[in-house]
């Protein structure tokens, strides 16, 4: 059994998921469902829906023959564990980083929060001062500790101090609103698919 050959990276609401539905129907691609597994985000139990090996990979048994495999966890970003075990199971996988403007990025994570009833502070200001009464300036890894989920920066630098730098493509979440052609053609040229 294969393991996957690309990972979508990115914090929550970068554009991991509009990206996910854009290659999946590529005839020389793979993508596993569900988008989100998180096998690898050992350290993150609260997400991690797949902890057995077999079971993982039997989410990519129906691939054709060929066809590169890939995984959308964009949580393994924000796990500290997930790429060092990613690289260790695949020392060449490809990661395809989607990243946004933080604070544009914790605007739009709280209101999902909200809407999802994992937040009951609509005030986001008040949000934040609150994540920060959870978890201080700890690096606990939370959904819902914003300093941490909402620091990409750190995030991406702990991935390039892992990952060899030729096997990180990163996308803005801007280039991907607005010229999803274009970022999806720079996507399957970085993957050397046609």
């Amino acid at each position: 059994m294969r393991l996957p050959d690309f990972f979508i990276l990115g914090a929550p609401k970068c554009g991991t998921t509009s990206l996910y539905s854009y290659l999946r129907p590529h005839p020389s691609l793979f993508l596993c469902y569900p988008k989100e597994p998180n096998y690898y985000c050992t350290d993150v139990p609260v997400i991690r829906h797949l902890t057995e090996r077999d079971a993982y990979q039997a989410l990519f048994e129906a691939a054709p023959n060929g066809a590169l495999l890939g995984d959308a966890s964009a949580s393994n970003l924000y796990s500290v564990a997930a790429v060092p075990r990613i690289i260790a199971d695949n020392p060449v996988a490809k990661f395809i980083v989607c990243i946004r403007d933080p604070v544009d990025m914790f605007v739009s994570y709280h209101n999902q929060l909200l809407f999802d009833a994992r937040e009951s502070i609509a005030d986001i200001e008040a949000a934040w001062r609150a994540s920060r009464n959870r978890f201080g300036n700890s690096d606990e890894i939370h959904p819902q500790n914003y300093a941490y989920v909402c620091g990409t920066g750190r995030q991406v630098v702990r991935l390039l101090q892992n990952a060899d730098r030729g096997n990180v493509h990163f996308i803005l979440f801007n280039e991907l609103r607005d010229d999803p052609r274009n970022v999806y053609a720079s996507v399957l040229r970085f993957l050397d698919v046609k």
